[in-house]
């Protein structure tokens, strides 16, 4: 009998890190999807998606930011500001990747023509950035971080502050990623490090500057003695949700 469960036990585990693998990679193949429509967005438009000035994308057909914000289409090839990755930019970017036929997300919150950056509320979340494969709440999202690259990131996104200040609207933002998952993917993609290479664990807060740069969530994501690696403390905490990813542009 105590083998038999024993059997059962290791088939279900076994099952479980399977469904994970495909998770991990269907995740990384995300990105590189990502990275690729870009690519061509940029070489089709000579613009990033998002960056797009607001006439420009309005003689394309696309949606074009209204309301006299700055980093709301301006061209200077950067998602939004280092200081909010909820800027116009960053939800536009997703909507003309969309529009341009480069991803398949049917992100339908934003109608072709006029939008007012005001208008974005939590609900309108799941129909403005896609979500990502690992599922459990985390989304891909896009932003210009403090040491001025471009990058993704996977995490749940919460709430909309529906300001429209120089930035556009505020975002909050949770943990999502164990450390196993944090890992996997760095591992997958770059060098398995949290603090270097273009594959990084970032703070859980996306609400200002600070909680942009590279950084550990908590002591459940890096180990609190060498940032060099991922940590869960225990076995258990490896599989808690304590973590953000940045995946850089390429």
């Amino acid at each position: 009998m105590l083998v038999i469960i024993g059997l059962i036990v290791a088939g279900v585990l076994t099952g479980q890190d399977l469904i994970l693998a495909a998770k991990i990679r269907a995740t990384t193949s995300q990105y590189m999807s990502f990275n690729t429509a870009a690519n061509a967005f940029v070489n089709k438009y000579n613009n990033l998606p998002g960056d797009i000035p607001s006439s420009t994308a309005e003689a394309f057909g696309f949606t074009y930011v209204i309301g006299g914000n700055v980093a709301q289409g301006d061209g200077d090839g950067y998602i939004g500001t280092s200081t909010s990755m909820a800027s116009a930019e960053g939800i536009m970017f997703w909507a003309d990747l969309y529009q341009a036929n480069l991803i398949p997300n049917a992100l339908t919150d934003l109608p072709v023509g006029s939008w007012v950056v005001s208008d974005a509320v939590a609900a309108s979340i799941p129909t403005l950035f896609p979500i990502s494969k690992l599922a459990g709440g985390n989304y891909f999202w896009a932003a210009t971080f403090t040491d001025g690259f471009n990058y993704y990131g996977i995490g749940p996104l919460l709430t909309f502050n529906s300001s429209t200040g120089t930035a556009g609207p505020s975002m909050s933002a949770a943990q999502g990623l164990s450390a196993i998952m944090a890992y996997d993917i760095d591992v997958k993609i770059d060098d398995g490090v949290p603090n270097t290479g273009i594959i990084q664990s970032i703070n859980t807060s996306l609400g200002g500057t600070a909680s942009l740069v590279q950084n550990g969530s908590i002591n459940s994501c890096i180990n609190a003695t060498n940032a060099g690696a991922y940590s869960g403390g225990t076995a258990a905490e490896a599989k808690v949700p304590a973590c953000q990813l940045r995946l850089r542009f390429n």
